[in-house]
């Protein structure tokens, strides 16, 4: 494929596939267990072949525009570039591709482990972030956090608040989560990401995150031998999310669900229940 989309759909088919093997491979008494392999696996290429479908796309679209023979067509495709370089935001949109269109949404079928009507099946994007209790903490990905390598459930909960007085009324909504999931969703795994970027205080947990500005990537450690990031926007996540403060996340950083209060959490709760012990 052109332009990276090769690497790329490989590792989304191995993100997207990891996760499902060892959701059928859990030591889990075959009684208990009512999974069909069947479903899970046919769920999971459906989901690939959306994907693989807009690769495809824009593979053939780049190759299409590289390979031009026409004189007359080179001409004019060279020519359009140019006059794209003059206009900063046609330059933007250059530069985005396909991003440009937005974030990836899978569309739902029967099986799909994402709940729709509750934004689910949508890519969580990936923002800087830094602790709140330390001063001069590390800059962090929000993938590394939320996804950090000492927890264990398949699915985690993300909880995103404004400020940081809605931190503890956020916590003891979650406070019974482990009840209400069956354990599937573990309160001491909860990633807390305020989105204030002045937020710091000493009290909070260490599951505490703020939004992390584009001036702080650069100068931290995690940018060294990395370019400057440009056109980053650390709201872009909070603009996704429309406003929900809880959000379940795939291990492949796709929502199952997302909700705002209490009543729903715990319906999303027993649906992550549903589909995980089936």
């Amino acid at each position: 494929m052109v332009g990276g989309q090769g690497i790329a759909s490989g590792f989304r088919d191995a993100a997207s596939l990891a996760w499902r093997l060892a959701l059928l491979c859990r030591d889990t008494p075959p009684s208990k267990s009512l999974l069909s392999h069947e479903k899970v696996l046919e769920a999971w290429y459906m989901e690939r072949k959306q994907q693989l479908e807009q690769s495809l796309a824009t593979t053939i679209e780049n190759g299409r525009f590289v390979t031009e023979g026409d004189p007359v067509k080179i001409f004019l495709r060279n020519l359009y570039l140019w006059l794209v370089q003059l206009v900063p935001s046609w330059r933007h949109d250059l530069r985005l591709g396909r991003r440009k269109e937005g974030l990836v949404r899978y569309k739902h079928s029967d099986g799909m482990p994402f709940l729709p009507e509750f934004n689910g099946g949508l890519s969580l994007p990936q923002v800087y972030c830094t602790a709140v209790n330390k001063a001069d903490a590390e800059i962090r990905f929000t993938d590394d956090v939320i996804f950090a390598a000492h927890k264990k459930c398949l699915f985690q909960l993300l909880v995103y608040v404004k400020t940081l007085d809605e931190v503890a009324d956020a916590k003891r909504v979650i406070s019974d989560i482990d009840d209400i999931s069956h354990s599937e969703i573990r309160a001491s795994e909860v990633t807390v990401l305020v989105e204030d970027l002045s937020s710091t205080s000493p009290e909070m947990d260490d599951d505490v995150f703020r939004l992390a500005t584009a001036d702080e990537f650069a100068q931290s450690l995690l940018c060294e031998g990395r370019p400057a990031p440009q056109y980053y926007d650390p709201y872009s996540l909070g603009k996704e999310l429309t406003g929900t403060r809880f959000i379940i996340v795939r291990p492949d950083r796709f929502i199952f669900a997302a909700c705002n209060s209490r009543e729903d959490l715990r319906q999303l709760a027993s649906r992550v229940v549903s589909f995980l012990q089936g």
